[in-house]
């Protein structure tokens, strides 16, 4: 189902009209609800699109990567940038060790842009957000802290994750980055995501669920919290069911 026409049964099942506009069903409110019952879902449970993936290309000199939407990062690897599809099979790929950033700052204590440079080793959770904003410092306090700093972020940084690696790169790499992630917003009439094309039906009940919420109707709430996760049984179950396909024996 496309956001109209969730918006549209939204309206319907819900008795809500006053959410939406009835001579074109455009959003008056409504999309709020089934946006914020989409987040409570990617965090409720995992199903198989809750693993994603984001690829960055790096060149010689970069130490950090930004991304939107991540939840958590499982992972980090990268892969010489080969010009080629057919190069790329060949290409070397490493998977980067986490750190935390006293670590990194222990052990490459120099300013970012005078480490010596090679192929990453490690990655650590970038500190994006920084008090007050870069852009309503002076210049002279500014200038004062660009050397302390991991990175510089003067975009809205709270809709961004990011991670610093190490050593900066010697040549250009591509990063991929494996972790939980947001499914895609749903903002225009015609778009679509996993939730509202597989599983519409639950998407409309975390709406619902999020109405119930912010009428403090606790009962309410928790009769759709149950109705979802009786729904979510079978979901779990097809990832379970995916998850030992082919093992036949434990590991250790």
């Amino acid at each position: 189902m496309t956001l109209l026409e969730l918006r549209q049964k939204f309206a319907e099942l819900s008795g809500r009209y006053d959410l939406v506009d009835p001579s074109d069903w455009s959003d008056n409110g409504a999309d709020w609800f089934i946006q914020a019952g989409q987040r409570w879902l990617d965090r409720f449970v995992e199903t198989s699109k809750s693993i994603a993936r984001v690829f960055k290309d790096v060149k010689a000199g970069d130490y950090c990567v930004t991304f939107q939407n991540a939840r958590s990062i499982k992972e980090v690897w990268v892969a010489n940038k080969m010009p080629s599809v057919e190069a790329r099979v060949e290409s070397n790929r490493t998977k980067l060790t986490k750190k935390d950033m006293s670590w990194i700052r222990e052990n490459y204590s120099k300013p970012w842009r005078s480490q010596d440079q090679g192929i990453p080793l490690y990655y650590a959770p970038a500190l994006l957000r920084m008090e007050p904003k870069p852009n309503s410092l002076n210049l002279e306090d500014a200038q004062g802290i660009v050397g302390h700093m991991d990175v510089m972020f003067a975009s809205n940084e709270y809709d961004y994750n990011g991670i610093l690696f190490t050593p900066p790169c010697d040549e250009n790499f591509m990063v991929e980055i494996i972790g939980y992630f947001y499914t895609p917003k749903l903002s225009s009439d015609t778009d679509i995501n996993y939730w509202s094309s597989i599983h519409p039906n639950i998407l409309l009940m975390a709406a619902f669920r999020q109405l119930e919420v912010f009428y403090r109707n606790t009962e309410g709430v928790n009769d759709w919290t149950n109705a979802i996760s009786s729904e979510f049984t079978t979901i779990e179950q097809d990832v379970v069911e995916e998850d030992i396909t082919d093992i036949d024996q434990m590991e250790g």
